[in-house]
């Protein structure tokens, strides 16, 4: 089978990036074990701007381009399908169908991932939609009247027009039905969970410790600087804490880039100054991915406040790293089931400053010790995970045959 894969465009989204980097190696992974014949096409928007998630991929994937089919000549049956769209309807929708026809031809696609279907174009080969969460169904305060409407279009397109509809969660699963119905397609829940890399156990928590000037007893929040992810209850239970004589110190890595609401650093920053808390954290912005996981490998424990999530990449990277977490009571985190997981009320910081003194209160213990463990079972999972993305691919694509 080739797949033809379409990593997120969006540098801003590290958790994305991630997603398709374990997607991509989980998929290789598998095919070795079992002996299947896959190769593997990224596929970009433009070759004169590659996503950062480009870098997470194998160099020795074949890489295509969505633009090098901009000036496609159309046949006279296409040039006749497009005169036929009604005056004053979006024309480019059907170019672009027809780009991506091209792209999957010259590629000899069994499927692409993800895509949004257009229309009621089809294409050469299955199309196979991705949802990562339906936070603007649940939370639409976070999000504009505009940002709703585009996704509300795309997912509904995705309910009409998809093979597969792929979601990370039973969770996501339920939010989806109760807001677009069942998809006339399939609709698929696949996991996933982070591939361990080499590297990460070849590198010294301590010594990036020492570096980035953290002491020897921390927890992290390693979530980017977005609304939803709740820091300022972090904030807050850290005061009332310190009220009561507790003063653990924290880190705090992501991205710093503002998202659909404006003011959610400063806003952090200054919490922090105001709370008096500032001696007590580091800011440290986006790390290097080794970097950041020697500083997860290293903390008594990782707090995850967030609002909502769609399948959390910072609890699936506790999962391999046999990390304590401290995780805000929602569905999906319960779904995700990491052992030993503490659970709080993402609206009380006083539920959650209970929390992290009962984890600060506890002995403590090295999660260095149980990584030979956690890192095998973390590519057991991995494995099944492309296991189950080819069983979906199998099933599709001989389907469209």
């Amino acid at each position: 089978m080739t797949l033809l894969i379409r990593p997120t465009p969006d540098d801003g989204w590290v958790g994305g990036a991630i997603y398709f980097r374990n997607l991509v190696n989980s998929i290789l992974q598998a095919a070795r074990a079992d002996g299947v014949d896959v190769k593997i096409v990224l596929a970009y928007e433009d070759r004169e701007s590659v996503p950062a998630a480009d870098r997470l991929m194998p160099a020795d994937l074949e890489r295509v381009f969505f633009s090098d089919y901009e000036d496609l000549p159309l046949t006279p049956a296409q040039k006749e399908q497009l005169m036929a769209i009604p005056p004053g309807a979006e024309r480019r929708p059907f170019r672009q169908m027809l780009q991506y026809g091209a792209l999957i031809r010259e590629t000899k696609a069994d499927l692409i991932f993800p895509l949004f279907p257009i229309g009621d174009y089809r294409l050469p080969c299955p199309i196979l939609s991705w949802i990562p969460d339906l936070q603007h169904a649940v939370l639409p305060g976070f999000f504009s009247a505009e940002e709703i409407d585009v996704r509300d279009r795309k997912y509904g397109s995705a309910a009409k027009g998809s093979d597969v509809i792929v979601l990370s969660s039973e969770s996501a699963r339920e939010d989806f039905v109760q807001k677009y119905g069942v998809p006339s397609g399939r609709l698929e829940v696949l996991r996933f969970f982070t591939l361990p890399e080499v590297a990460w156990f070849e590198g010294d928590p301590v010594a990036v410790r020492r570096r980035l000037g953290i002491p020897e007893d921390y927890l992290m929040v390693c979530n980017q600087f977005w609304a939803h992810k709740n820091h300022q209850a972090v904030i807050r239970a850290l005061a009332i804490l310190k009220e009561r004589g507790i003063t653990p110190f924290v880190v705090f890595t992501g991205s710093l880039a503002e998202n659909r609401r404006g003011g959610v650093v400063d806003g952090v920053l200054q919490g922090l100054c105001e709370a008096g808390l500032w001696d007590q954290c580091r800011v440290l912005g986006q790390l290097d991915r080794v970097d950041q996981i020697q500083l997860v490998r290293g903390a008594r424990a990782v707090v995850q406040p967030s609002l909502f999530e769609g399948w959390s990449t910072v609890l699936e990277d506790c999962r391999t790293l046999g990390k304590r977490i401290i995780a805000s009571d929602l569905r999906v985190h319960r779904e995700q089931d990491l052992p030993g997981a503490t659970y709080f009320d993402p609206a009380s910081p006083e539920a959650l400053a209970d929390s992290i003194a009962e984890v600060l209160a506890a002995t403590v213990e090295s999660s260095l010790s149980r990584e030979a463990v956690t890192r095998a079972e973390a590519e057991g999972r991995t494995l099944g995970f492309g296991r189950q993305f080819l069983r979906l691919a199998r099933e599709i694509a001989g389907a469209s045959q």
